[in-house]
């Protein structure tokens, strides 16, 4: 889907070892007051998430791919 409509990604599997699972809940850790607060009120962990420039968290795919671009 984000290929075709033209917007360049990078996949990270962060299930694939302990190691990435850690690096991608410490990201999540720190952006929870804000971005994750209801994703883990629900005791979830957030996967999918996209984080856009090093700046910008969103839990799941946003409505409008272009704050992906």
């Amino acid at each position: 889907m984000l290929k075709n409509e033209g917007i360049r990604y990078s996949y990270i599997d962060v299930l694939e070892d302990l190691a990435r699972f850690k690096k991608f809940l410490n990201l999540r850790d720190a952006h929870h007051d804000k971005e994750f607060a209801k994703t883990v009120e629900n005791g979830k962990a957030g996967i999918p998430c996209f984080l856009v420039d090093d700046e910008f968290l969103y839990v799941g795919l946003p409505e409008d791919l272009d704050l992906l671009r």
